[in-house]
This record gives C-alpha cells, structure tokens and sequence, in this order.
C-alpha cells in the first residue's frame, strides 16, 4: 500500500485524514511523497466534512470502502455516490487484498 498511485501527487494533490497519532511512521512517509496528512483528535465524518467546507472544497472524492462509507452516508454528509462492483472478490481471512496468485483463484459474486 505505501507504493500505491493514490500517492503519486504529481497526477493529483492527495489529503489522507486521520486520528491524531495513528500509524505516525506511514504519516512520515505520506508526508515525505507530498501528501497532505491532516490529523484528528476524533476523526469523525462531520469533522471531514467541515474541515473540507473550511478549505473551501466544493467537491471531494471520499474514497473508501464499506467501514468508513457506511458512518459517513448516515451522517449526512455525503450528497453523492458512484459504487464500482467488481464481478469477483479477492480476499484473505476476510480482509481485500490482491494475494492471490491469479483471477481464476478468486470468489465470483452472482449479483442477480
């Protein structure tokens, strides 16, 4: 994940926010890429928001997954969503990731 494009502030300016104090050493790397990281006593979705309604944002993507979306959406604070399915999900012990040594290894969703 630290070698993730979502880094690559040369294609867009990134903000990771986060509670103060989590994970300080990856925040040193972030910092060391370019990318904004602004810390929370409590980070909570209105926080987000208002932070992002301070900096004047009129838009901005809030790219998650279920965990963080789910908090966010009941709070009011998201106004709109795009929701990318994949045909196949990849897994291990219940955490997403891309272990996996090919496609065919991975579990296929019948959505209907």
């Amino acid at each position: 994940m630290q070698e993730a494009n979502l880094w690559d502030v040369s294609v867009a300016p990134t903000i990771v926010m986060t509670q103060r104090g989590a994970r300080s050493d990856f925040q040193q790397k972030l910092r060391a890429r370019g990318v904004e990281v602004v810390e929370f006593d409590f980070l909570t979705p209105h926080a987000v928001a208002a932070y992002c309604y301070d900096r004047g944002f009129l838009q901005c993507l809030w790219e998650c997954g279920g965990t963080l979306a789910a908090p966010a959406i009941a709070a009011g604070v998201i106004h709109k969503t795009l929701a990318f399915i994949a045909p196949k999900l990849v897994s291990h012990a219940g955490v997403y990731t891309a272990r996996l040594l090919n496609m065919p290894q991975a579990t296929m969703v019948n959505m209907f």
